[in-house]
């Protein structure tokens, strides 16, 4: 993160959104201090490898979260 105040920025993924549901309803309680980008890549190491690559290149995120098994 750079230090001129910015927002961290933060990248959540998972297979389905039944894996990610649970994390959504703790996000609104900090909405004002960061940026949050969710990815749902569907079942798969190559699903999965390939959103993950898709959304850090798109959005830069400071923080990456894979959620799931």
């Amino acid at each position: 993160m750079n230090n001129n105040n910015k927002k961290p920025s933060i990248l959540i993924s998972a297979a389905v959104h039944e894996e990610i549901e649970p994390l959504l309803s703790l996000l609104g309680r900090f909405e004002d201090e960061k940026t949050v980008k969710i990815t749902v890549s569907g079942p798969g190491m190559v699903n999965s490898a390939h959103a993950l690559t898709t959304a850090i290149e798109s959005c830069r995120p400071d923080i990456v979260m894979q959620c799931g098994c």
